[in-house]
């Protein structure tokens, strides 16, 4: 039935063999390592928001109005390209449709051919922009953590009419890949929380009625930083009954995926892996404000900032004193520190293993 293989509750860096046979072999050496471009960037064009989601995790930035000038996201994702950069993200810490020219940014990204995606809670009326991802977009994704009008308030902590232009937006973006015959995959994600969980099989339905293609629940995460604890707790020892409810939900042209080991981990409190060898490699994170960094979970640590766009390209921030001061920061980084289902944590799992690997490894 599923003709997407998208891997949402893996990862896909074995696909990428030549850079992790790379990392291998000269990881520990800066020499090597600063020439090892990240696969994937996730980049925070606008640092505002409509909403004040109860369980947003970078709260503590503030919703400033910050942006990255046009010129500088086109010139920075022109450097990326040709530095090997295959894939970046526009959501970060603020609501990247409020990025007015995010059109234009989608259109540039699509000339140098590097693979776009984008994140958001839709409820923004910027229809060129979602026009132009459905176009150019390898994937979108609506952030809808709620399936009634009441409850997606109450959760987002915002207009009540903010529900049915989510949905107006879905539509609207569905119809653009359709009519423009692009491949780009659209879909919705929910956060799973103590008040919401009565209306997923609502929102189940909504998506898939509206035309796309997945739903994703997911646990929460609670981010080291984030000034709101109050979905902390959520329990998720029944979490398993609501997927096969979800499942139930499906069709030829709409999937469910459950986050299965990530709520395991969430249920764990324990990390997969015992070392971070994703950062300083193999993603990197962008705000709003230009700073470069190597993880979203320490984005005021000066020990994960590696420089500014506003100051200098991409590839000498990359290549510069900032991140070699945080690749020998790693050596020794705790990952005690580090959010729960992090970004990298399957990754992390993955690099982990090569690093350490099982007995009888050789009898594949």
């Amino acid at each position: 039935m599923d003709t997407l293989q998208i891997d949402i509750d893996d990862h896909k860096l074995h696909q990428h063999p030549l850079e992790v046979a790379k990392w291998l072999q000269g990881h520990e050496s800066w020499e090597t390592a600063k020439t090892l471009y990240p696969i994937y960037i996730e980049i925070s064009p606008y640092g505002g928001c409509n909403f004040r989601c109860s369980f947003c995790a970078k709260d503590f930035l503030k919703y400033k109005p910050t942006k990255i000038a046009v010129p500088v996201l086109k010139k920075s994702l022109s450097v990326m390209k040709q530095k090997g950069v295959k894939s970046v993200l526009f959501a970060g810490e603020g609501e990247p449709l409020l990025y007015k020219e995010l059109a234009e940014i989608f259109e540039h990204g699509a000339q140098v051919g590097i693979d776009m995606a984008l994140n958001s809670n839709f409820a923004v009326d910027n229809p060129s922009a979602l026009q132009a991802a459905a176009r150019h977009a390898r994937w979108i994704r609506a952030s809808v953590n709620a399936g009634t009008p009441e409850e997606h308030q109450e959760v987002h902590q915002c207009s009540p009419k903010a529900f049915d232009k989510v949905f107006e937006n879905l539509a609207l973006t569905v119809e653009e890949r359709n009519r423009s015959g692009s491949s780009t995959t659209i879909g919705t994600q929910a956060v799973l929380l103590e008040n919401n969980k009565d209306s997923m099989i609502q929102l189940a339905r909504r998506a898939r009625a509206v035309g796309v293609n997945y739903l994703v629940i997911k646990p929460y995460s609670q981010h080291p930083e984030s000034l709101t604890h109050q979905h902390e707790n959520t329990d998720y020892r029944r979490a398993g009954d609501l997927a096969d409810l979800l499942r139930r939900e499906e069709t030829e042209k709409f999937r469910v995926y459950f986050r299965t080991s990530a709520f395991e981990r969430a249920r764990s409190h324990q990390h997969s892996y015992g070392h971070c060898f994703s950062v300083p490699v193999f993603w990197a994170y962008i705000r709003s404000n230009g700073d470069v960094g190597g993880c979203n979970a320490f984005l005021t640590d000066p020990k994960f900032r590696f420089g500014n766009l506003n100051d200098e390209d991409f590839d000498r921030i990359w290549e510069g004193e900032g991140r070699r001061a945080n690749f020998e920061h790693m050596k020794s980084h705790d990952i005690s520190r580090c959010r729960l289902n992090c970004r990298m944590e399957k990754v992390n799992e993955y690099l982990w293993k090569l690093k350490n690997p099982s007995t009888h490894v050789n009898f594949i």
